[in-house]
């Protein structure tokens, strides 16, 4: 019940919310297109994700779209010219893309920058927020920017934020006072373990051509779901209620030698982390002193009542 992957968790509130929408046939949803009443049936979400996230966005990001998860803005915002930089042991997806588009990508270790590091007019900065290296909350990210903008104000930043809504204490950022981050994407993925839902959206100071037209291509039960899920449950309900069970789940594999009892529950309810390394667990390590580990499957077990079924480590 250990992975390297982190998968998102299904959850029973998920499936009540599912189940409810499918069962009222909502087919008005659908008909009379050409009355256009469609067109509008994303603000709503857009709307309802500002406030239940708590980010502090102000009117700092006046253009807002529906998305297909995360992966579809951040497909469309990491582009050459430029090099993309990013933190060692970040989500991999950014460098994976740069470098299928041409793009160098340079690592970082996780700090305020260093004064050796040098930037082009053009680069830009990924940051998951909290973190894909250890799912935490980083608390030197004000810092960071604040640092980046005074060595390089060309760079643009660009803030994800999928893990929003996964952990137990509320994420305080306050994206509008740091000019140099363009936009802020993200996802109910984790957070409402709707993965295969494509539920997410991107905020930017600046138009976005290529996501215009999802004013007409967009999932209108995905957005109905999640508007339905931020409603029923505010930003930290969900991780709140399970932290436990990520606890229980842990303790366990402590206690049966699968992890060193060096390894502490992370901010995100899904995952675990070694803050400082640990030996003989290479398979998870992000980075240089970061190990991070995937709970959700004895999580799931435990919650579908399958405490017995056969415990599998998988990468």
């Amino acid at each position: 019940m250990l992975t390297r992957t982190v998968y998102s968790l299904y959850y029973p509130e998920t499936r009540a919310v599912v189940d409810r929408l499918w069962s009222e046939h909502h087919h008005e949803w659908y008909e009379r297109a050409y009355e256009k009443h469609q067109d509008a049936m994303h603000v709503e979400f857009l709307t309802t994700w500002r406030a239940w996230s708590g980010l502090e966005l102000g009117d700092a990001f006046p253009h807002a779209y529906p998305t297909s998860g995360a992966s579809e803005p951040i497909k469309d915002l990491l582009l050459p010219p430029g090099a993309l930089h990013t933190f060692a042991g970040d989500y991999e997806g950014y460098g994976i893309l740069a470098h299928e588009r041409g793009m160098q990508v340079v690592t970082h270790e996780r700090s305020v920058l260093a004064a050796r590091e040098t930037f082009g007019e053009h680069d830009q900065f990924w940051v998951s927020f909290p973190s894909a290296i250890d799912g935490c909350i980083w608390r030197d990210l004000d810092a960071f920017l604040d640092e980046l903008r005074a060595r390089a104000p060309t760079v643009r930043v660009y803030l994800d934020v999928t893990y929003v809504g996964a952990t137990k204490s509320p994420v305080k950022v306050d994206a509008r006072r740091h000019a140099n981050v363009a936009a802020v994407v993200f996802s109910l993925s984790k957070p409402m373990g709707v993965y295969y839902h494509r539920i997410g959206g991107c905020v930017s100071r600046t138009p976005m051509g290529t996501l215009i037209g999802n004013l007409w291509f967009k999932n209108l039960f995905s957005l109905k779901l999640g508007t339905a899920l931020m409603k029923a449950h505010d930003v930290t309900a969900l991780p709140a209620k399970y932290a436990p069970i990520q606890a229980r789940v842990l303790a366990q594999l402590v206690a049966d030698g699968r992890v060193p009892d060096a390894v502490r529950a992370s901010d995100v309810v899904l995952l675990a982390h070694a803050p400082h390394g640990v030996a003989g667990s290479e398979e998870f390590m992000r980075a240089k002193g970061h190990h991070r580990f995937c709970l959700t499957e004895g999580m799931d077990k435990i919650i579908k009542g399958e405490t017995n079924a056969r415990d599998d480590h998988r990468s």
